[in-house]
């Protein structure tokens, strides 16, 4: 008796052991521009169906999952590989991957179809067709496949899955072969609407399961119990959620062309008979009518030139778009949304003895050409961006556009004018985020190999010596194990200012990803001048980070290259600079 409740007394302290563990945390990578399968969002929100169905997996499965923002698929693939993160969420198991991953059952079944034009027959088997063309993206398993089994294909290899799209509807290819939800997505999103699902190729279905690095088995093992737990039901709410998928299937045409002859046929039979008739009365009343019809003709004329400058003045007058007569290089004649636009009066905007006051000096040149050129009936740009100049002198950008025509019995220019500025603010993000690391706000590594290409050939060609610096903290990772990711955030942005405030304006610093960082020094008379820059760094380090209310002392190695002393090309430049840095980390780095 006293054994049995020995036995019992383990067990119970085993469970409540159990439930006071922490919540198992499971970190992935994804894909951050798949849509509709998952994206990024700007603020770091995994969205999309992937993301739907990883919440019902990690509840079931009992884990939480954090997602590692990455800028792109490769560095997700090299996050995995270097253990940054556990996995990735969301993709095809191959043989190549499974040397390094281990893959869960598949949560997400994805039939791959056959798109055509609208006008194309239903494809029950792509063996059956002849002289066919097929656009595929270069590069993938599918290609692979198409070629190795349809030989009786013609495959177009395009870059992107929309290039493929775009053939179709363009007739330049027959078909694609897509998944049926990603198919469905795109002739949604892009509006090709000319093409249709005709067929489907079931061997070639997509089987997306989640693939976590091989040293961590057990919790794949974890994360199948969540997946079992994933009902039809369940994947059909992510899917709806997303887009709603439309399937064209076959329609017997040969059926619809003889009911519609024959129906034709009759309305001919009838239409010879009835015209006949309709002749014979018409002559005999067309004497009597004619001098009715030309005097209503009049009347009904004057009317319609009425009706048509009112609905003009009208269209005119709520156009959201500014428009504006110019002639003789001044505002002669404009619509009420000018004046709102530029924050002038319409008695202002008349005085004005030129338009050159409401163009931003930069673009003048640009906008007096473009006005001479429609002027003299040049070819010309219809639409163009430039900056234009409100009445308080704020500037903003608009589009352009302008035609000939007479006003007054004289030559003049209409011109359209729209407010870009939103656009051009969003356009300026997206490029902003594709050239620079999202947590520093620094340069990344893709901008910043760009620009040493430049500026090594620009040296080279003048002459000049320009210096690079590669940084990487000393033991920030088991910073970022003491303390949290949320405070090795914070603590990589305050090192980055701290880099920043050591280089002159004209210097790049990026961040070429985890703690590892590099500065360019264009233009230096010699290598003391990065030599300065090194020990400023190392000056700076000796300050500790205040993040979270904790002092965090940390250490660089800082690893300086000459070009064209210590290399001729760039990846010569990049090396040299990796191994000074290493060998700075063994001279300055204090063992544990």
């Amino acid at each position: 008796m006293h054994r049995w409740t020995f036995v019992l007394g383990l067990l119970l302290l085993a469970g409540i052991a159990w439930a006071e563990q922490p919540q198992p945390v499971v970190r992935l990578c994804v894909d951050p521009d798949w849509e509709p399968y998952e994206k990024l969002t700007p603020d770091g929100r995994h969205v999309g169906i992937a993301a739907d169905l990883l919440q019902h997996i990690a509840q079931a499965a009992g884990v939480r999952i954090e997602i590692v923002p990455t800028r792109d698929w490769e560095q997700s693939l090299e996050y995995a590989r270097q253990g940054t993160c556990d996995g990735l969420s969301f993709l095809n198991r191959t043989t190549a991957r499974d040397e390094w991953l281990a893959f869960t059952k598949p949560y997400f079944t994805d039939p791959n179809v056959i798109i055509t034009r609208r006008e194309h027959e239903y494809v029950p088997d792509l063996a059956r067709l002849k002289d066919a063309r097929i656009a595929l993206p270069r590069g993938t398993s599918i290609e692979e496949r198409v070629r190795r089994e349809y030989p009786n294909l013609t495959v177009i290899a395009v870059d992107s899955e929309a290039e493929a799209f775009r053939l179709v509807e363009e007739r330049q290819a027959d078909l694609t072969l897509r998944s049926l939800t990603m198919a469905a997505y795109i002739i949604r999103k892009e509006g090709w609407f000319n093409l249709k699902i005709s067929g489907e190729v079931p061997a070639y279905a997509n089987q997306l399961r989640i693939g976590i690095r091989r040293p961590l088995l057990h919790v794949r093992d974890i994360l199948d119990t969540g997946i079992s737990a994933i009902t039809p039901d369940k994947v059909e709410t992510a899917v709806n959620r997303h887009i709603a998928i439309n399937v064209a299937y076959r329609v017997d045409y040969g059926l619809v062309t003889k009911i519609a002859g024959t129906f034709l046929a009759l309305l001919l039979l009838f239409g010879i008979w009835g015209r006949r008739e309709r002749r014979h009365k018409k002559a005999l009343s067309l004497i009597n009518t004619e001098l009715v019809e030309e005097m209503q003709r009049r009347k009904e004329s004057e009317e319609l030139l009425r009706a048509r400058e009112y609905r003009m003045h009208l269209i005119l007058e709520t156009a959201h778009e500014g428009i504006a007569v110019m002639q003789g290089g001044r505002i002669v004649y404009f619509n009420r949304a000018l004046p709102r636009l530029f924050g002038y009066t319409a008695e202002e905007l008349l005085a004005l003895p030129s338009f050159a006051p409401l163009v931003h000096p930069e673009d003048l040149t640009l906008a007096t050409e473009k006005h001479r050129q429609h002027m003299e009936g040049e070819t010309a740009e219809q639409r163009y961006p430039l900056r234009l100049v409100r009445k308080d002198g704020s500037a903003f950008w608009a589009e352009l556009s302008g035609v000939f025509l007479q006003w007054n019995g004289h030559p003049a220019t209409l011109n359209f004018v729209t407010d870009i500025s939103d656009r051009k603010a969003q356009e300026e993000h997206i490029r902003h985020q594709a050239t620079h690391d999202a947590l520093t706000g620094l340069a990344n590594r893709s901008f910043f190999l760009d620009l040493l290409e430049q500026e090594v050939e620009w040296s080279r060609k003048e002459g000049k010596k320009l210096g690079v610096l590669f940084v990487d903290l000393n033991r920030f990772k088991p910073v970022n194990d003491t303390y949290g990711h949320e405070v090795g955030d914070q603590l990589l942005k305050a090192f980055s200012l701290r880099l920043v405030g050591a280089v002159q304006s004209i210097d790049t610093v990026a961040r070429m990803g985890g703690d590892e960082f590099l500065l360019l020094l264009p233009n230096i008379p010699h290598r003391t001048s990065a030599e300065q820059v090194a020990a400023k760094i190392r000056h700076a380090m000796k300050q500790p980070f205040s993040i979270g209310g904790h002092d965090i002392m940390l250490s660089a190695g800082v690893g300086i290259a000459i070009f064209p002393d210590d290399g001729t090309e760039t990846a010569q430049v990049l090396q040299a600079a990796d191994q000074a840095m290493y060998a700075d980390k063994q001279r300055h780095t204090t063992p544990l």
